[in-house]
């Protein structure tokens, strides 16, 4: 994101408090951890991009496995860290300041890499490239990415994505290329709308809270259009969540 440092010091404001930094779903997560767990459990997870932790906390509570929890955002990471310490789960979960496009880590180090809306940052083939390497023979990837789901699209959508996110893929598209980089689809699933609704009604309170304390703001208007364009074309696109193996 190229912004000035007020505009992104505002939107981590925005974003720090709410329960999470992009859409999601516990009853979905709690079905995937199922499925990954059915053969194995998990020793070694990475939480790729994770916020202040949410995805974290959760499966710390699904499986006993250590969690990698990874940000580039110390002021997530501080929030994280606080609620890690409140859980006494200090022993489980190893909060990391990192860079997902050089993760510090090394080959063949994870069962299972969770990425929650993070791999657009890097693109969802250059990401699925990038990470493969940290998985271990027959290792998962959990991710959710931006996909178109109609082939009918609105003018105003489609110009709103070609400006947020120019290379985003359909269904089919994106499945097609997690194949051809050797991963196997194990389910695939789209995001429930109510996961969605949940998020943008938290983000909606977020946004009057700091209209009331700054008023209006370049990055306060940028996440109102934002609900909007979903609440109006919603049915057009949305997080595909796949769960993928090595």
């Amino acid at each position: 994101m190229n912004e000035s440092p007020e505009y992104m010091q505002l939107f981590l404001e925005l974003f720090v408090e709410m329960e999470r930094q992009g859409p999601g779903d516990e009853q979905l997560a709690r079905a995937v951890m199922q499925q990954v767990c059915a053969e194995s459990e998990p020793d070694q997870i990475l939480d790729m991009g994770c916020g202040t932790g949410t995805a974290s906390l959760l499966i710390s509570h699904l499986c006993n496995a250590q969690i990698s929890a990874l940000d580039n955002c110390q002021l997530f990471l501080d929030r994280l860290n606080e609620k890690v310490t409140s859980g006494g789960l200090n022993d489980r979960i190893n909060v990391i300041n990192g860079t997902m496009f050089e993760p510090p880590f090394p080959d063949h180090s994870f069962d299972l890499i969770w990425s929650e809306g993070s791999a657009y940052l890097m693109g969802f083939e250059p990401a699925l490239k990038r990470w493969q390497p940290l998985l271990k023979e027959r290792g998962y990837l959990f991710v959710s990415e931006m996909c178109w789901f109609a082939d009918q699209r609105s003018d105003e959508a489609v110009e709103y994505w070609q400006a947020g996110y120019p290379s985003m893929l359909t269904e089919a598209e994106a499945i097609a290329k997690a194949q051809v980089l050797g991963y196997q689809v194990v389910s695939k699933q789209r995001l429930p709308k109510a996961a969605w609704e949940r998020f943008y009604a938290d983000m909606q309170n977020r946004i009057d809270q700091l209209e009331a304390k700054y008023g209006e703001q370049r990055a306060l208007t940028d996440c109102r259009h934002e609900i909007d364009m979903y609440r109006r074309f919603g049915d057009e696109f949305g997080y595909l969540c796949l769960l993928l193996r090595v």
